[in-house]
């Protein structure tokens, strides 16, 4: 890839392409168009735009009002517009956003779109049938959710496969992803990537902190902590884990339960560990921007899912060196392998339980469970990784449109 216009020397294109040289605007612009999220769709998208700011690229980021943490990118070499997206589907409310986004494309004149989530993509393909646009490249977090109303699942995903299709192209954080990509919505295996999610593994380093912090949070006089960070909503499976606490409370002494984040289950959940009286050793903590000072009060961690695509909590407790007890569904089984933790089957609170108990009581094995964890995500799992797969994808859609 070539950024021609850089320095006081501008080549002719037709001349770069005579040398076999790929002409492309420089800086190149791109378009990012998000949802309302609160996990890992937004860590994903401010890791990479972070990045990006450094390489060849103009970034435009097109989010939703109320994301004072998205928002607060403007000054950081990235342009936000901030309009009305909500996360549910609503046709009078999103046929407004898709308006305001063809205003955004007609003035701004990215070279390239890239929105994450479904929700994103097809903002994006409306604005295209409103007007036609750059190339739309679309991410795929998180599973194809199955719905009761088999007339609004058929609907839904008529919705994506259409997305999927009319898109350049489909960028998917897991093979798993990939596979249903191509198996449920029939999109062309040609079309999809699969892109690992990325972490900036400096920011997972031992705390010295540790014990400090333990004591903020009054678990510093518990022999052992289990924790978990996620959204609290069904997919996560956490009633599993509550019932797997609730089946060591007569087996473990001195055990305590941490959960980090927020959501619309909690109040659910909560009312399960009353009923378990469970309420001095099952701690609801809330969301915490300062995850990474708290992953290394865990000596565990534990994800039950019951759906999931691929997760960043997952990776970062790896990178903590936390060892990891976690549902081998989705694309979960790409990260944590024999070496780094526990699969389990989902919905199975006895299993969870026994795994729990083998892990707490070998010490030696979590420590390396968890060195093994880090340097798995260093090698596969890095945010410089995922960040330079993204620029390569960019520039082989870039330099095909430009040959034609």
């Amino acid at each position: 890839m070539v950024c021609p216009n850089q320095g006081n020397h501008r080549i002719d294109g037709n001349t770069l392409k005579q040398l076999g040289v790929v002409f492309l605007p420089a800086p190149i612009k791109i378009m990012f168009i998000t949802r309302p999220s609160a996990g890992g769709i937004r860590k994903h998208l401010l890791g990479l735009v972070k990045r990006l700011t450094s390489l060849c690229y103009e970034l435009i980021l097109v989010c939703p009002r109320d994301d004072t943490e998205l928002t607060s990118l403007t000054g950081q070499g990235i342009r936000v517009y901030p309009i009305a997206i909500r996360g549910e589907f609503h046709p009078h409310r999103d046929f407004q956003a898709a308006l305001e986004i063809k205003s955004l494309i007609e003035r701004l004149t990215p070279d390239l779109i890239h929105a994450h989530s479904y929700k994103a993509g097809l903002l994006g393909l409306a604005a295209g049938w409103i007007k036609k646009h750059p190339p739309l490249i679309c991410t795929f977090h998180n599973p194809v959710r199955r719905h009761a109303n088999k007339l609004q699942d058929l609907g839904k995903r008529r919705l994506l496969t259409a997305l999927g299709k009319r898109a350049t192209h489909v960028i998917t954080v897991s093979q798993a992803l990939r596979s249903e990509a191509h198996t449920l919505l029939g999109i062309a295996e040609e079309k999809i990537t699969c892109i690992y999610n990325g972490i900036d593994l400096a920011e997972f380093s031992a705390s010295p902190q540790a014990k400090a912090i333990c004591d903020t949070l009054g678990i510093g006089d518990y022999r052992y902590v289990v924790g978990t960070v996620c959204r609290l909503i069904p997919e996560k499976g956490l009633r599993c884990l509550i019932e797997a606490a609730s089946i060591l409370q007569g087996q473990l002494h001195k055990v305590c339960f941490i959960v980090v984040g927020d959501g619309p289950d909690r109040p659910f959940l909560e009312k399960l560990v009353r009923e378990k009286k469970m309420e001095q050793s099952f701690v609801f903590l809330g969301f915490r921007p300062d995850v990474p000072d708290i992953l290394p009060c865990f000596d565990l961690f534990v994800l039950p899912s019951i759906e999931e695509a691929l997760s960043l909590a997952i990776l970062e407790a790896m990178a903590a060196k936390i060892p990891v007890i976690a549902t081998a569904i989705g694309g979960i089984p790409e990260v944590v392998t024999a070496e780094t933790g526990i699969l389990i089957p989902p919905d199975n609170p006895q299993i969870l339980a026994a795994s729990i108990r083998q892990l707490l009581l070998q010490p030696h094995y979590r420590q390396t469970l968890g060195r093994a964890g880090r340097e798995r995500v260093k090698r596969f799992f890095s945010l410089p990784q995922m960040a330079q797969r993204h620029h390569e994808l960019y520039a082989k859609i870039l330099s095909s449109l430009a040959k034609k």
